[in-house]
């Protein structure tokens, strides 16, 4: 076996398109952190590639070549990471979150997920996503087990989103802090993937006892759009688009100017 430490691995290939694999170690830390910032590949080379964890091999995130421009900028607590692979690639490690205005998808897995021996038994900051612009964040809950509690912080604490087993919701903020405690850690903590995409225009109303009335096509309303009415008693509204704008189910209205509080969708 060939052993080598790189800062950064450079590019790597699989002769004739076979299954590889690589281990990528973390630095010994109280919390191991692997951060990936970006990956590369060779057009038409790359036919697949699976992310798992060393420690106890269950399955991170896998896509095709197609997509492998969108994952980014990943964070994953683990000891060690185990990539499969076919093609070419270039894995560029990377110690900084942010999310650079494009669509990017990527994970978010407790500690104990991968196979961290320890529990986290008091709310530990263990996610932090920011950008100065808003920020639409799709989220699936893929895995969370009994006895551990995932908290989605919004805006600076103006909402927080429990994240249970096979939760999907949609939120858009400039900021979202994901805290994490655990019973114990053998239970298996949590997995979520999510996809970060701009959002869009946001347009605030404000009526008043001579314009008591607004009218506004849902046609001019784009994916991620936030349309906000205040009235001049101080009750507000507000109106989310997602991605299917064909239906009423891609329209989500509020009645707060937080995301919150759902009263159709």
């Amino acid at each position: 076996m060939d052993v080598r430490f790189f800062d950064s691995p450079p590019p790597i290939s699989s002769p004739f398109n076979e299954k590889c694999e690589m281990i990528i170690l973390a630095s010994q830390t109280d919390l191991p952190i692997i951060s990936i910032a970006s990956l590369d590949y060779y057009k038409d080379s790359l036919s697949y590639f699976t992310f798992k964890s060393a420690v106890n091999e269950k399955v991170l995130f896998e896509a095709s070549f197609a997509d492998a421009k969108f994952w980014k900028n990943i964070v994953i607590y683990t000891h060690a990471l185990l990539i499969q692979y076919s093609g070419q690639i270039k894995i560029q490690l990377e110690k900084v979150i942010n999310h650079n205005g494009d669509v990017q998808k990527g994970i978010m897995a407790s500690p104990s997920y991968t196979g961290f021996p320890i529990a986290l038994k008091d709310p530990f900051l263990l996610y932090q996503i920011s950008s100065t612009n808003s920020v639409a964040a799709s989220l699936t809950v893929k895995s969370a087990s009994p006895g551990s509690i995932a908290t989605l912080v919004l805006n600076n604490e103006n909402t927080n989103i429990s994240l249970t087993n096979n939760l999907k919701t949609t939120q858009v903020s400039k900021t979202f802090d994901l805290y994490f405690s655990e019973t114990e850690a053998k239970n298996g903590g949590f997995l979520i993937q999510y996809t970060l995409q701009p959002g869009n225009k946001s347009t605030v109303v404000k009526l008043t006892t001579s314009k008591p009335t607004f009218v506004y096509h849902l046609d001019d309303m784009k994916h991620y759009d936030i349309l906000t009415v205040c009235s001049s008693n101080n009750q507000t509204l507000e109106l989310f688009t997602s991605t299917n704008l064909m239906t009423l189910s891609g329209y989500k209205l509020y009645d707060s100017n937080t995301l919150s509080n759902i009263v159709k969708r």
